[in-house]
C-alpha cells in the first residue's frame, strides 16, 4: 500500500517512522538490551506514539504563533513558518533518534545522511503546513 507513514500505520503496516517505539517509551517500558523489533508490541503503542507526535507539532505551532505574534497570524508569511518547521528538526536529530537507539543525527542507522535529509524534508513540509494553516485561519477570520 502506498501512502503516508500515518496511513500505513493506521492500516497496520510497518512505517519508516517508528512511532511505536515512542509510544512504548511513553508507556514507561523499561529499557532493555533487546531491540524494539525483538520485543512484543505493547497494545496501542503505535497510536500513542502518533498522538504524541502530533501533540508535539501542535505545541510547536503554538510556539510559532507566540513568537511571531497575532499580527503574523492575521497576515501570515512563509519564511517564519518555514524556519520554524525546519528548526524543529533539532528535536528528532538530537533527542528522539538518540533515545530510540539511532544515535545523534541517526549516526547508528543504515544511512545517516538519508535519515537526516528525510527529517529535514519532512520538517520543511511541516513548516509549509504551518503557513498554509495560518493562511486558512487568516481567511476565516476576515
Amino acid at each position: 500500500m502506498r501512502g503516508s507513514s500515518c496511513s500505513r500505520a493506521l492500516a497496520g503496516e510497518r512505517s519508516t517512522s517508528h512511532w511505536s517505539g515512542a509510544g512504548s517509551g511513553i508507556l514507561h517500558e523499561a529499557p532493555s538490551s533487546t531491540t524494539r523489533s525483538q520485543r512484543p508490541p505493547i497494545p496501542r503503542e503505535r497510536a500513542l506514539g502518533w498522538l504524541a507526535h502530533y501533540g508535539v507539532g501542535v505545541v510547536f505551532a503554538v510556539l510559532l504563533v507566540s513568537a511571531a505574534g497575532a499580527e503574523w497570524l492575521s497576515q501570515p508569511t512563509l519564511i517564519p513558518a518555514l524556519l520554524a518547521g525546519i528548526g524543529t528538526v533539532v528535536a528528532p536529530l538530537l533527542v528522539v533518534q538518540p533515545a530510540m537507539g539511532a544515535g545523534f543525527f541517526a549516526s547508528r542507522s543504515a544511512s545517516p545522511l538519508r535519515s537526516c535529509l528525510r527529517s529535514l524534508a519532512t520538517h520543511a513540509v511541516f513548516g509549509s503546513g504551518l503557513y498554509l494553516t495560518a493562511v486558512v485561519i487568516a481567511f476565516l477570520l476576515q
